[in-house]
């Protein structure tokens, strides 16, 4: 987003079509992380029958059961940020498009 000389802001569509695109990557990736981390690889099993093994084990799982919750949450705000960047980037260009046939209907330029 720049500004025109100060008489107004200008939204470079490309740009935010860019950083959009960009944003999705990362709720994909994080979609990712968190199937990964949310998954049955590791058991209590794997940690053993000892009982300070098993501690440890449950400890473990445990904290890999909150990052994929945390994870979760990173997913669904970058996946509602694309999704508000799309919808921004599209009401921008149609205002734009508005004003441009308004402006050349009533016999003006709309670079003026």
């Amino acid at each position: 987003m720049t500004t025109s000389g100060g008489s107004g802001i200008q939204l470079n569509v490309e740009e935010f079509t860019t950083l959009a695109a960009d944003v999705n990557d990362l709720a994909e990736a994080l979609g990712t992380m968190r199937r990964y981390a949310g998954g049955d690889q590791l058991t209590e099993a794997h940690f053993g029958t000892v009982q300070s093994a098993a501690d440890t084990g449950n400890a473990f799982l445990a904290t890999v059961s909150s990052l994929a919750t945390s994870i979760g949450r990173a997913q669904s705000f970058a996946t509602a940020a694309h999704t508000a960047l799309l919808e921004a980037t599209a009401a921008t260009s149609a205002a734009d498009e508005q004003v441009a046939g308004i402006v050349r209907n009533t016999g003006g330029s709309p670079s003026s």
